[in-house]
């Protein structure tokens, strides 16, 4: 299925399976953004469909009101804090851990509403703007 005219932005990955507890990947790292930038990376995010994270609410900051995916990626790639995110049309919700940090806080989701749960990872090499890499 071609998605012409609704890619994803530049250095977006999207993942529609089930997520793994093992990461095998070795072209991406755990973000830090210093870090990353520094040993010639790029933030980038891995998106997991169906997926959300249960978080205590002392590590959520809501952004009601954010109905398009990529806006709510580019908020949590502009703060330092944000290593993750919960989306829902309408609903941004950044967090400051990820399943990296407590794998079994990422549940199926229970909402009859499409969530998406992604989280930031840093790319080694060199981001042309136009990279996308997406999986259906």
């Amino acid at each position: 299925t071609k998605l012409a005219n609704q890619l994803p932005p530049p250095s977006l990955r999207i993942t529609p399976t089930e997520p793994t507890q093992n990461k095998t990947n070795q072209n991406w790292t755990k973000p830090n953004q210093t870090d990353c930038a520094s040993s010639g990376g790029f933030i980038s995010f891995e998106l997991i469909t169906g997926y959300v994270l249960g978080a205590p609410a002392d590590s959520m900051l809501m952004q009601p009101g954010t109905l398009q995916l990529t806006d709510c990626l580019n908020i949590c790639r502009q703060n330092a804090s944000c290593l993750a995110i919960n989306f829902e049309t309408g609903l941004c919700v950044l967090l400051q851990e990820s399943a990296d940090k407590n794998p079994q806080a990422l549940q199926k989701s229970q909402f009859p509403v499409y969530t998406i749960y992604a989280h930031k990872i840093c790319l080694q090499g060199k981001s042309a703007g136009k990279t996308v890499v997406v999986s259906l």
